[in-house]
């Protein structure tokens, strides 16, 4: 089975992203010609996605019940207030959420 050669009508808006590879004209040839098609190196994104040590901004943190649960009360009375305000279209489910 033959690999599809046919080129892809060039269109500026599908512009390769710059990637440490890009360095290397003929990757950045490469880059350019799979864009075209919505297409990416795997390769050059999932190093960042799939590191050999962990990689995270998260940072841990505990909420104990008895601390957050007045917090999570008053979240529901000021949003059963603003309900009132609000027409009935905009009302929507109450959320909180912990970060």
């Amino acid at each position: 089975m033959e690999a599809a050669t046919a080129p892809a009508a060039k269109n500026e808006s599908k512009k390769a992203q710059k990637y440490e590879g890009s360095a290397n004209p003929k990757r950045a040839e490469y880059y350019e010609r799979i864009s075209q098609r919505d297409m990416t190196p795997l390769w050059e994104v999932l190093k960042y996605i799939v590191t050999k040590q962990p990689i995270t901004q998260c940072v841990p943190a505990i909420w104990h019940f008895d601390e957050v649960k007045p917090l999570v009360e008053e979240a529901g009375r000021l949003r059963d207030k603003e309900k009132e305000l609000l027409a009935e279209k905009e009302a929507k489910e109450q959320e909180i959420m912990a970060v």
